[in-house]
């Protein structure tokens, strides 16, 4: 069975999908179910199960009671009772703060695995801004003397040493990408963001099929915008203060849920492109935004803090 929390929660499935039998439960996004007076909490732990898998990146984001919470579902008793853990594990007046830290690392060692993206060894990626007034349709330069690159838009193709450009043909350009090994393209190291897209998980995305495991070069962007345009503001917000472009991969989806879920930060920006009336709105509307990212970051940082603080280098494999 596949489903999603919130329909597996409902009215209508719950019964029945706690009716079930189940060898193996496996929960992703499980920092869902940090809070047990949630429904997402109840409804994992009424599960009959043999074994529970939960996946996360960010297993506390405020304090260790989230920790507690979850290590419960995995295991009851695994922590003690809440007054037990509270009084053993967390500094009065600091609930952030972890006491005892090698005894809460021993027991958490028998029911966690913890791998840091440093494990992933990935290359370090840059960005350019190419602000112009007008941005021209791309066409074949002639060959490129074996540079690696691919334009985001599927308007220009170049394969390594070929010295050639595929059309904006999606048939062609699935053909040479699943001759090239599928939807990844870490054999190139460079990209140009032609049209740049308003939600910045979808420019992710498309860093992400050449920022990939097994890149070995550092991996170099270009953003192409127009002077003052829509694109140029995200450009500003998402490279200034938040360095999208240079953190670590996975890191942009802890800032923006913080804010609005990603399929809604493109609303955003379009409801401040087209119902400011004037430049100076404009200004605002996208400076308020710029300040929501700013916090949304370091919220994240925080927890990054305490995730480290909790858990040292233990658990990788």
């Amino acid at each position: 069975m596949v489903a999603s929390i919130n329909i597996a929660k409902s009215r209508r499935h719950a019964d029945i999908v706690c009716r079930r039998e189940y060898d193996l439960v496996i929960v992703d996004e499980a920092h869902h179910l940090k809070n047990r007076s949630t429904q997402n909490w109840k409804l994992v732990n009424a599960l009959k199960k043999r074994f529970l898998l939960l996946l996360t990146a960010t297993p506390v984001e405020n304090n260790l009671t989230e920790l507690y919470n979850l290590i419960t579902l995995l295991k009851p008793g695994q922590l003690s009772t809440p007054s037990e853990f509270k009084a053993e594990f967390m500094t009065r007046g600091d609930p952030t703060a972890p006491q005892n830290r090698a005894r809460l690392r021993q027991l958490l060692d028998q029911v966690m695995i913890r791998n840091t993206r440093a494990l992933a060894r990935s290359t370090c990626r840059r960005a350019t801004p190419i602000r112009c007034g007008s941005i021209p349709r791309p066409t074949n330069a002639g060959s490129t003397s074996g540079s690696r690159i691919w334009c985001a838009a599927s308007a220009l193709t170049t394969a390594r040493g070929a010295g050639r450009c595929l059309p904006p043909d999606p048939r062609r350009t699935g053909h040479h990408r699943s001759r090239r090994g599928g939807g990844n393209l870490q054999f190139c190291h460079q990209m140009i963001n032609y049209d740049l897209p308003w939600n910045p998980m979808r420019i992710e995305q498309r860093i992400g099929r050449i920022h990939h495991i097994g890149q070995e070069s550092e991996v170099l962007i270009q953003n192409l915008c127009a002077a003052k345009s829509a694109e140029d503001y995200i450009l500003e917000i998402l490279d200034r203060k938040i360095n999208m472009f240079e953190i670590v991969i996975g890191e942009i989806d802890m800032i923006l849920g913080r804010i609005r879920s990603e399929a809604e930060f493109s609303e955003l920006v379009y409801d401040i492109w087209v119902k400011s009336a004037s430049k100076a709105d404009q200004d605002r509307g996208f400076g308020q935004l710029a300040a929501q990212l700013d916090r949304s970051k370091n919220a994240y940082l925080r927890s990054r803090s305490l995730d480290t603080q909790i858990f040292g280098e233990n658990y990788e494999l």
